[in-house]
């Protein structure tokens, strides 16, 4: 991450992006927003892991930033590795992507008490029921 900060730049195939414990501090900004930056410039980015889920883990404007940040990019793939009773707002947006082919949700992330009510809400977007695939969370890409 710290080429990342100073400029230099990777050029990553698959990102992750973990947001163990919710911080919030003008150093974790800075690094999100270096990091949404090189969005545009990580051509080889194809498999993106996409932090944020349902109950809400920050703020709604730090997921919507996320999520329009990558509509710049080339990404191929989001894995979604959170706990959903429903799609949240930001989620939806992401199937404006317009390089996005697979929007892949994570079992045993998808709560099977809401799992009928999830893809019914997914299956009412046409562009997300294109795009959604459900997959066991150790299934390697």
């Amino acid at each position: 991450m710290i080429d990342i900060i100073y400029g230099n730049c990777c050029n990553p195939h698959r990102v992750i992006v973990l947001n163990p414990s919710n911080l919030k501090n003008k150093q974790v900004d800075s690094l999100a927003k270096r990091m949404y930056e090189c969005f545009r410039s990580w051509d080889k980015m194809r498999i993106f892991g996409y932090p944020y889920g349902y109950p809400i883990d920050l703020s709604d404007l730090r997921q919507e930033k996320m999520s329009e940040a990558l509509r710049e990019s080339q990404v191929h793939t989001i894995i979604l590795h959170s706990s959903f009773t429903r799609i949240p707002r930001h989620i939806l947006s992401l199937g404006e992507i317009h390089s996005l082919e697979v929007l892949r949700f994570q079992r045993p992330f998808i709560d099977p008490r809401f799992c009928d009510s999830l893809v019914s809400q997914i299956d009412s977007e046409p562009r997300l029921k294109k795009l959604a695939e459900y997959t066991k969370l150790w299934q390697v890409l």
